[in-house]
């Protein structure tokens, strides 16, 4: 993925390094946002086409673990480009969703392992 358009002097260079080694130096610009568009779509899918879960956890359960994990993803690729001009028009919904998207990583982290089938 290059995060520049093909006019920038750089474009040539991060093509380059794309090809020599899977990714280019545009990528560690934001890591967070980068990893997320690369996690998102196939957390999504996982869900999907999951069949197995966590033996201490109900099906149920992780399903829900799973939804949380994708909306905090989500919201955090929303929130970085809208929310710091609304932090001060709601406050408390920005404290509480940022409350959510916290725990929703923490659970990304928690069952990072158990990301199979």
């Amino acid at each position: 993925m290059i995060l520049i358009k093909w006019t920038d002097k750089r474009f040539w260079k991060y093509l380059l390094q794309n090809i020599t080694r899977g990714y280019n130096d545009s990528e560690t610009w934001n890591l967070c946002e980068c990893t997320i568009r690369f996690v998102l779509p196939r957390l999504k899918r996982f869900k999907e086409l999951n069949n197995g879960y966590p033996p201490e956890i109900t099906p149920e359960k992780y399903d829900g673990y799973l939804d949380e994990m994708i909306w905090a993803m989500e919201h955090k690729l929303r929130c970085d480009s809208v929310c710091v001009k609304r932090l001060d028009e709601d406050r408390n919904t920005m404290i509480m969703n940022g409350k959510r998207m916290q725990k929703g990583f923490e659970l990304f982290g928690k069952y990072f392992n158990g990301l199979w089938w």
